[in-house]
């Protein structure tokens, strides 16, 4: 962890220890990936913070946007590998489910 604080403090400008923990989390302890979610960690804020035109934004708030966001990058990521299944009648519930999750998923990633 003093690790990661150290990174973060010098790659991704000054992240409130919170946020700091949140991407060491996320990231399990890898370096570019810390980098990568501390400095999203900072662009949602911002982002927040302007479009209400105020500083205060809860960290549960930009964790649950970070995490819907991740979630859905990385299930859109598998539509390449559900391309080439051979679908049958039997299997295709699997590819149905999928396409409910990733618009629950869309609409939660709009709406927050």
């Amino acid at each position: 962890m003093t690790q990661s604080l150290a990174i973060m403090a010098k790659r991704a400008g000054d992240l409130p220890e919170p946020y700091v923990l949140l991407a060491h989390a996320l990231s399990g302890g890898v370096p570019r990936d810390l980098i990568r979610y501390g400095r999203r960690t900072l662009e949602m804020h911002e982002e927040i913070s302007s479009a209400r035109q105020a500083p205060a934004v809860e960290l549960t708030e930009i964790s649950g946007r970070l995490i819907v966001e991740e979630l859905y990058d990385t299930l859109a990521g598998f539509r390449t590998l559900l391309s080439k299944l051979h679908w049958t009648h039997e299997n295709a519930a699997w590819l149905s489910t999928y396409r409910v999750v990733m618009d629950h998923l869309r609409h939660a990633r709009h709406h927050k």
